[in-house]
């Protein structure tokens, strides 16, 4: 679990799953493999020209409140056939 704290808020990383989601072409088609390239090792396998993704959600504590901010990136992307 990451935290980054600004201010007097605290933002919690829950990281749920990490690794190749897709070929990165079919993410975003039209995108040359050197441009994805520049991107790095976080986020491209330059070796298959998979798209490295996570599915996480956030935590924001501020003020005596927890917020949990999950955005169903996952859910959208594979409802367009990604």
């Amino acid at each position: 679990m990451e935290r980054i704290d600004i201010g007097d808020a605290q933002i919690i990383r829950i990281l749920e799953w990490q690794g190749p989601f897709a070929p990165a072409a079919r993410i975003v088609p039209g995108v040359a493999d050197v441009a994805w390239r520049c991107v790095g090792a976080d986020h491209y396998d330059p070796v298959d020209g998979s798209y490295l993704g996570a599915m996480q959600a956030w935590v924001v504590r501020t003020g005596g409140r927890a917020v949990l901010v999950d955005s169903g990136w996952v859910m959208a992307v594979s409802a367009r056939g990604v």
